[in-house]
Parts: C-alpha cells; sequence; structure tokens
C-alpha cells in the first residue's frame, strides 16, 4: 500500500512540474502594443512595439481587460518572429494583420476567432499550414493571399464563401477541401494555384467567381455539384492540364449553368465530360429545352455525335466550339438559329443536317470544320453570315437554298477543296472576300440579281477559268479578282460602271476582257502584271473617268495594257 502511496506521489510531482514548465514555456510576450477598444472594455493588439521575442506569445488580457482583437496592421511586414500564439479571448484578426509576415512558419488561432479581415496573412510566404477553428465564418479577401510554401488548409463547416483572392498565388497548395456550407467562390479565389491537382465544388456552391482558377496549371480533375447556376468569365482560363470535368448531375441541369465567357467553361482546354459519372460520347437535347446557352459544350472532346431534338428553338454562340471529336449533327425542325462559332473548330465534323426551320446562320457558325465536304442550306435561310464555311478545307460542294439574299465576308475563305458553286437567283450581294483563296473553284456563274462584287471576292482563285457576271452587277471591288491565274478572258456586261483597283491583277493567263462604255473608272493597277492581256472597249475613246495611265500600266512591261477602242463584239 505504502508503495502505491509512494507512486501516486512521484506521479502527481511530475505532473505539478510539467503544468510548472507549460505555465512558463507559454509566459506573454511582453513589449507589444495594445490600444483601448471603442467600447472601453476590451484592448486590441495593435503592434510588436519592443517585443523581440521569436516565438510570441499574446495575452488573453491587458491592463485587466481581455484582448479580443488582433488590429489592423499590427503586425505587418515584421520579420523578427517566427511563431505566434493567440489566446481564446480574442474573437477577430483584422485587415492586414500579418501581411507579409515572411519569417512566420506558424500560428495558432483558437476556437474564439469567427472572421479573418482581407489580406490578414497576405504573403506570409514561410507558412506551410494552417489549422482555421469551426468558429471562423468568414474568410476576408486576399486573406491568404501569396502564401507561397503554404502547401494545406482546411476550411471548417462554418465558412459559407470564399471571398476574392482568397487564396490567389497559394503556388505550393495541392488540395483544399471547401465544406458543404461554402455558396459561392469569389473571383480569382485560387487564381495561380499552380500545384492545385483536383477540386470538388461541394453541393451547396451555386456560383463560381471569375477567373477563380486562373492558371491553375496542374489541375487535372474537378467535380462540379449541380447546385452551379453560373461561372464567371475566365474562371478556368490556362487550367491547360484539366481533362476530366465530373458534374454530378444530368443534360438538362448541365444546361442550366450559365457561362459568362468560353474560358468560362471547364472543358475549355479540351476535356472530357461526365454526366453522373458516365462518360458524355453521345449527346441527346432532353425534352423540354428550348435553347442549347452559350458555351454549353465549349472544348468538349468526349462528345462525338449530337441529336438537337425538336424542343430546342436555338443553338447559341460557341455551343459546341471546338468540340473536334464531333463528327454527325442532326438539327430537329424546332431550330430557327444557329449562333456565332457554335460549330467552329470542329475539326472531326463530316455530316450535318441543317433543317428547313432553321433562318440565320451566324457568323463563323462551322468555320474550320475541315472534315466537311458536303452542305446544304435550306430555301429558309436568308443569309450567309461571316466566315460561315472559312476555311472548311474538305469542303467540296454547297447548295444554297432559293432565299439567301446575301453572302458575307469570307463565307467561304480558304475553302480549299471547293470546286462549284451555284449562286442562286435570291441573292443580291457577294461581299468581301467571300470566296477568298478557294483554289479549286473552276467557273462560276453571278447571277442577274447581285448588284455588287465585293472587294477581293475571289482573290486567289486561282482554277478559276472562267466566269459570268450577271447584267445587274454596277461594281466590281477592289481586288476582287487578284490572283485568278487560270483566268482566260472575261465579258464586263455595259451595267458595270467602275472595275476597283487591282480587280484583275496578276491573271497572267488572262487575254481577252470585254468592257461596255458604261465603265467610266478603273482603279489603280486594275491590270497588273497581266501580260498577255488585250482589252477590248465599246467606247471610241478613253473615258474621262480614265484620266491616269497608271490604272492600266503593265508593271512586268512598263508598257500600258493595249486597248482597241470601239469594239462592238465582231
Amino acid at each position: 500500500m505504502k508503495k502505491v502511496l509512494l507512486l501516486l506521489l512521484i506521479a502527481l510531482i511530475v505532473t505539478l512540474s510539467m503544468v510548472l514548465f507549460s505555465c512558463d514555456d507559454v509566459t506573454s510576450s511582453e513589449g507589444l502594443e495594445f490600444t483601448l477598444n471603442m467600447d472601453g472594455l476590451s484592448y486590441s493588439v495593435t503592434g510588436i512595439g519592443v517585443c523581440k521575442d521569436t516565438d510570441i506569445v499574446i495575452p488573453d488580457t491587458y491592463e485587466g481587460l481581455p484582448v479580443t482583437s488582433i488590429g489592423e496592421g499590427a503586425f505587418f511586414e515584421c520579420l523578427s518572429f517566427t511563431s505566434i500564439k493567440i489566446p481564446d479571448s480574442v474573437t477577430s484578426i483584422s485587415n492586414q494583420a500579418f501581411s507579409l509576415c515572411e519569417s512566420m512558419t506558424s500560428i495558432e488561432i483558437p476556437d474564439s476567432v469567427t472572421s479573418i479581415g482581407d489580406q490578414a496573412f497576405w504573403a506570409c510566404t514561410s507558412i506551410t499550414s494552417i489549422v482555421l477553428p469551426d468558429s471562423v465564418t468568414s474568410i476576408g479577401k486576399d486573406a491568404f493571399r501569396s502564401c507561397i510554401s503554404l502547401t494545406s488548409i482546411n476550411i471548417p463547416d462554418s465558412v459559407t464563401s470564399i471571398s476574392s483572392f482568397a487564396f490567389s498565388n497559394c503556388r505550393s497548395l495541392e488540395s483544399i477541401v471547401l465544406p458543404p456550407s461554402v455558396t459561392s467562390i469569389g473571383s480569382y479565389a485560387f487564381d495561380l494555384c499552380i500545384s492545385l491537382t483536383s477540386m470538388n465544388i461541394p453541393y451547396s456552391v451555386t456560383s463560381i467567381g471569375k477567373e477563380a482558377f486562373y492558371e491553375c496549371t496542374a489541375l487535372e480533375s474537378i467535380k462540379i455539384s449541380d447546385s452551379v447556376t453560373s461561372i464567371g468569365e475566365g474562371a478556368f482560363d490556362g487550367c491547360t492540364s484539366l481533362k476530366n470535368v465530373y458534374y454530378e448531375g444530368d443534360a438538362k441541369d448541365w444546361l442550366g449553368i450559365s457561362f459568362d465567357s468560353s474560358r468560362s467553361n471547364p472543358m475549355c482546354n479540351g476535356a472530357y465530360l461526365y454526366f453522373n459519372n458516365e462518360l458524355v460520347n453521345e449527346f441527346i437535347a432532353p425534352d423540354g429545352v428550348t435553347s442549347l446557352g452559350e458555351y454549353a459544350f465549349y472544348g468538349c472532346t468526349s462528345i462525338t455525335s449530337a441529336e438537337i431534338g425538336n424542343s430546342v428553338a436555338s443553338i447559341d454562340n460557341n455551343a459546341f466550339t471546338n468540340c473536334k471529336s464531333l463528327r454527325s449533327i442532326e438539327i430537329g425542325d424546332s431550330v430557327t438559329s444557329i449562333g456565332w462559332d457554335a460549330f467552329w473548330n470542329c475539326t472531326s465534323l463530316e455530316n450535318i443536317t441543317i433543317s428547313n426551320s432553321v433562318t440565320n446562320i451566324g457568323n463563323n457558325a462551322f468555320g474550320y470544320c475541315t472534315s466537311l465536304e458536303n452542305i446544304v442550306i435550306p430555301d429558309s435561310v436568308t443569309s450567309i453570315g461571316e466566315r460561315v464555311f472559312g476555311y472548311c478545307s474538305s469542303l467540296k460542294s454547297v447548295e444554297i437554298g432559293d432565299s439567301v439574299r446575301s453572302i458575307s465576308k469570307y463565307a467561304f475563305q480558304e475553302c480549299a477543296s471547293l470546286t462549284n458553286i451555284v449562286i442562286p437567283d435570291s441573292v443580291t450581294s457577294i461581299d468581301n472576300c467571300a470566296f477568298w483563296n478557294c483554289t479549286s473553284l473552276e467557273n462560276i456563274t453571278i447571277p442577274n440579281s447581285v448588284t455588287d462584287i465585293g472587294h477581293m471576292a475571289f482573290y486567289g482563285c486561282t482554277s478559276l477559268e472562267s466566269i459570268d457576271i450577271g447584267n445587274s452587277v454596277t461594281k466590281i471591288g477592289d481586288s476582287a479578282f487578284c490572283g485568278c491565274t487560270s483566268l482566260e478572258s472575261i465579258v464586263i456586261p455595259d451595267s458595270v460602271t467602275s472595275i476597283g483597283m487591282d480587280a484583275f491583277r496578276s491573271c497572267i493567263s488572262l487575254a481577252r476582257i470585254e468592257i461596255g462604255d458604261s465603265v467610266t473608272s478603273i482603279g489603280y493597277s486594275a491590270f497588273q502584271e497581266c501580260t498577255s492581256l488585250t482589252i477590248y472597249c465599246e467606247a471610241t475613246s478613253k473615258p474621262s473617268g480614265w484620266d491616269s495611265e497608271w490604272n492600266l500600266l503593265n508593271y512586268f512591261t512598263h508598257e500600258t495594257v493595249p486597248v482597241v477602242w470601239g469594239y462592238t463584239g465582231n
């Protein structure tokens, strides 16, 4: 019995010794500066003062009153200490409280703290981990920005939002778990977190801010809940490693997300999309969906086919841009408009059926669809927008409906395989560069309905051998047929009054051109480098509009192009 009592006594002495040692170890630092708060009942730590401690311990009371906060900029740019302990009496850490404390490696934040101010730990470059207590409800803007050594941080369930720039440029942060209490992720919240490899957006989050994950270059996968309804501009810009997007919802839910820009979509750099862990290969628009929103599938590399049902009225701008695995599209009879860049750069697209309900095809809608060989534009379409089929290098034939009134700028630019095209009588204008560099185009008939051939309309059509210009054309634009090296002869109808600058420049095979007496002006260098050309003109003498010989000068021979005046067709 005595031995037992002796052992208990020894244990008690050891315990008391440890307590005494502990108390000595946590003795409050001296020399810190304090300021009485407005309530007159508490103090804030406001400066390091003359304290020389490398391990700072803030007291829980000062002059008999509790210390309740770390004041604004209290330890701003203090480089002398490596750790700091905050007492349970403190409820708030104010703005810039520890900004630029580059030597601080650790900090203990007690359960009493409820708020962390803006830039509170901004550029604390040596700190590696932080534990936030469950009491914290708000994390201010830039709170941990540029904590470049920070590898981990826990965010408690009490936090409801991640503020702007909160973890911006935390370059060593490899993972972070967002609790289900968080409802929003602020702008730039995780931008430049170049070590972050994965992210799980919880069910509670409804919005992701502008450039929230900008340049997270190591981010490989992201899981997004169906609670998200909006993603800000450039949220995933520069996430070049992001290849798998897991969406915890179905196609209808996904189409309910509002993307502010192309870089808002996590697939923007090319990624596979999963709905409820199932890879999306064949997309079928759900019943009841009336539009496929802007950027909806921008960059999705898993989709191979799309079936757009009869409830859909519009395919919005950039809806399928850069879907490089997409091979076929079936567009339902309810669709009336196809937006800008809707299928731009879908390089595998071979077949598309455009229904008779479509009235508008936006600019660049099928640009760079380099595998597309044939297209039928239905009678319902009234205009072919700018660059709609630009750079469709495999496009061989185009059937244009009878309602199309205009062929816009660059509509068929660089369609190098296009051999022929029939322009219907409904067309009234062929805009600038409409068939620019269609190097396989052999012949074309411009109907009587067309009044204007735009600048560079057939520029570089090197295989064009003949062209029939309708009797309603009044103007041939600058460089309209420049570089048509296979063109041998052409008849300019009496309706034409002006021939633009460089209009037939470098047409080296052009031997004969007939010009009616209605032509009153010929632009500078209109026939430059036409080394074989003779002009046959109905006028008996040079019209007043031809007041300069430069417009007929051949720069190869430095002689003017020969003209036969008074030509009557004999």
